[in-house]
């Protein structure tokens, strides 16, 4: 006769990152096992990247080597070399690349001297911030869609004038656009 062990399931929660999150090449992550287990694996995109021995575990682990895009973190209870529990999957992003920005003028109206500026960014992970300067003096910021911001000429505006915009992701990726320059009247 066999005998077979049941070996009950174990609870695992990864709560650290969140979902979405974009991971930095020194990255961390916090998982709980709601039982005693010998160990907890982190696994990055399907392969091993960290373990711990208690409960409670706060992994660190390198994703410079990883290629980037869109991939999961999970992590696995384990106890007499068995898995016993898995959290869910979260779904990460490794970012490496710096924004692409390009800066358009929407409009000038002499009436009362305004400039529309908006920014078209595309990049791998999620935008953090748009900062728009004038010379390299920031002007404003946006973080969603539509990244704009409307400025008003001044008299140290003549003869012309300079605009650039630098767009950073979720990552710390930054990427700076195009300069706009245009003659302004005195």
């Amino acid at each position: 006769s066999v005998v077979i062990a049941l070996v009950p399931p174990v609870d695992v929660n990864l709560f650290d990152p969140v979902p979405g999150t974009t991971l930095p090449p020194s990255a961390t992550a916090s998982a709980r096992a709601f039982a005693t287990v010998d160990r907890v694996d982190m696994f990055l995109g399907g392969l091993k990247v960290a373990e711990g021995n208690n409960t409670s575990f706060q992994f660190a682990f390198d994703t410079s080597l990883r290629a980037e895009g869109f991939t999961t973190l999970q992590a696995r209870a384990v106890r007499n070399n068995i898995v016993v529990g898995l959290s869910d999957a979260v779904p990460v992003v490794i970012d490496r690349t710096a924004p692409v920005v390009t800066l358009l003028r929407l409009n000038v109206t002499a009436g009362n001297g305004q400039v529309d500026l908006l920014a078209q960014v595309s990049d791998l992970s999620r935008i953090a911030v748009v900062e728009f300067f004038r010379g390299a003096t920031l002007i404003g910021q946006s973080t969603s869609a539509p990244y704009s911001v409307t400025y008003t000429l001044q008299p140290s505006d003549s003869p012309s004038v300079e605009f650039r915009a630098q767009a950073r992701d979720g990552g710390d990726n930054a990427g700076t656009s195009n300069v706009i320059s245009f003659g302004t009247l005195a």
